[in-house]
């Protein structure tokens, strides 16, 4: 019984994934629009590829907390309750993306990119 929940836990993580499709810049710099990093174009994607698989209204963390809907307004509230404005990177959403307290593993490493834009977003106040 054990080994399946490792199995399982194991699926939310994708081992082969690379960097995404999202642009950032030299040196892992976050892909910035107008000025920001706004999360309906950059952040949402990235969940969405990230995470979405399990944490999806279909997934096998669908049950959690933290739900994707594939819905930008839903899916902006559902990710805010996860992070901390006053204390970025003491975020509940940093920690999962990197494998801390994940039953998924790392989603997205620290320093990677993809890590380093949902950083930014919340350090620019998280906004839409």
């Amino acid at each position: 019984m054990a080994s399946v929940a490792v199995v399982l836990a194991a699926g939310c993580a994708d081992w082969s994934r690379g960097v995404s499709g999202t642009d950032a810049g030299e040196a892992g710099v976050p892909a910035q629009i107008d000025g920001g990093v706004a999360f309906t174009t950059l952040v949402h994607p990235l969940l969405l590829d990230g995470c979405g698989q399990c944490h999806g209204t279909d997934g096998e963390a669908s049950g959690t907390m933290f739900l994707l809907t594939e819905m930008a307004a839903g899916d902006y509230a559902a990710t805010v309750a996860f992070i901390d404005r006053g204390a970025p990177t003491s975020s509940r959403l940093l920690a999962k993306m990197s494998g801390a307290g994940h039953g998924g593993g790392a989603v997205f490493a620290q320093g990677s990119p993809e890590f380093a834009t949902v950083l930014r977003w919340i350090e620019e106040g998280a906004l839409p």
